[in-house]
């Protein structure tokens, strides 16, 4: 195995299709989500004395096949040092990615990682030069994410420090093989308040679920999509995603590409003639990840968000999708769908070089300040209240 460095959009675009085979249908590691990102939020990331600049490791076997894709930037500040980053794993959380990991040929995995691991340890070596790299965050990977666990335990192994935290957890339904195969597996409450929806609504055809098939759908979509998801953030005094113009851009890039590939899965509720509910999501070859949504807030007692859970559980049950994930966020309404979570987990790696491990020392330090000041806190609000709270999310 070999390795090469890229660092420009277009060393990478030949790669696209090759990367999107490699990705396993996780649309968070294709090319069409991580060059996307980096067209529409690259400029974000440098500014001032900040610079980003794409790191990426393509592995190559002697054959000259494809075998494995660093998908990695690195972020460079005065006290941060130089950060290698996974696309789309933006500090900012505009994005927030979900499944991110190595992109890798499944039968040449320790290959691959051992690649990557003896690159890296090379590199940090460097006192100077465009290779040399001070930390390595990767993050939010799934805690059964292979690759990169390995990747992370060889390093460790060659004398990196390491540092795990867990991060929010995602919410993923194994799905059944029928609909009364999955209102069987709720609880007596919600099947019986799921069949009324149904009953009520679509039955009648006072609701109708719109798929996006097309152009034409996919424009109409992603303006209730806007719409509705900013009408209820706005409702909850926060901004919502669509106030930024970097995220419409990049949503609108992603979902024309994924439209293109029959990956996108993007539907709406309409109740009485107007659009009350709708979600953005997107398909793999076994799992519906549920991205982005919104709902009216003058139709909350019509249960909107119901009803788009019943249009996308349906529309996976017909595909013979075999689960559906919700992603990040301990939401109540994603146990009631019976959806289980998935830990998830950030790794920090700190070269051996003295002043890596310095940063990395003081940034554990304040992390774990943090990390106990934000329990006082959570103890004295469910002290006060009785009870837990809840982060929403998207």
């Amino acid at each position: 195995m070999h390795i090469q460095r890229l660092h420009q959009l277009d060393q990478l675009a030949p790669l696209a299709d090759s990367w999107n085979r490699l990705a396993q249908d996780v649309p968070f590691r294709s090319w069409d989500w991580a060059e996307a990102w980096w067209r529409n939020f690259h400029d974000a990331l440098t500014t001032g004395k900040r610079s980003a600049q794409l790191f990426c490791l393509a592995v190559y076997d002697d054959d000259q096949q494809l075998r494995g894709i660093a998908p990695w930037y690195l972020d460079e500040t005065p006290t941060g040092g130089r950060t290698i980053r996974f696309m789309a794993g933006d500090p900012g959380e505009t994005v927030c990615p979900e499944y991110l990991g190595l992109v890798c040929d499944p039968d040449h995995t320790g290959e691959v990682v051992d690649a990557i691991s003896n690159w890296l340890d090379q590199a940090q070596r460097s006192r100077g030069g465009d290779d040399r790299w001070d930390i390595l965050q990767l993050g939010p990977v799934d805690d059964s994410d292979q690759p990169t666990r390995m990747l992370v335990e060889r390093l460790s192994q060659l004398g990196c420090a390491v540092h795990e935290r867990e991060r929010m957890s995602c919410w993923r339904l194994k799905l059944p093989e029928t609909w009364d195969d999955y209102l069987g597996s709720l609880s007596k409450s919600h099947r019986k308040n799921m069949r009324q929806l149904v009953r009520r609504n679509f039955d009648t055809g006072q609701a109708i679920w719109h798929p996006v098939v097309d152009d034409a759908s996919l424009e109409q979509g992603l303006e209730i999509l806007q719409q509705l998801h900013q009408r209820r953030w706005e409702s909850l005094g926060e901004p919502g995603c669509f106030a930024s113009p970097r995220f419409c851009a990049f949503l609108h890039q992603v979902s024309n590409r994924l439209l293109k590939r029959d990956a996108l899965r993007m539907g709406w509720v309409e109740l009485d003639g107007r659009p009350i509910a709708i979600d953005f999501a997107m398909a793999g070859s076994e799992v519906t990840f549920v991205y982005q949504g919104g709902v009216d807030p003058d139709a909350l007692d019509a249960e909107p968000g119901r009803l788009c859970a019943i249009g996308m559980l349906q529309t996976a049950l017909a595909e013979g999708r075999g689960g559906m994930d919700f992603l990040r966020g301990d939401l109540p309404y994603k146990a009631h769908l019976r959806a289980q979570p998935r830990r998830t987990v950030e790794f920090r790696v700190a070269a051996k070089r003295i002043p890596a491990r310095l940063r990395h020392r003081l940034w554990v330090t304040g992390e774990t300040a943090k990390q106990f000041a934000r329990n006082c806190r959570r103890q004295l609000s469910g002290a006060s209240t009785g009870g837990t709270t809840n982060k929403a999310q998207r």
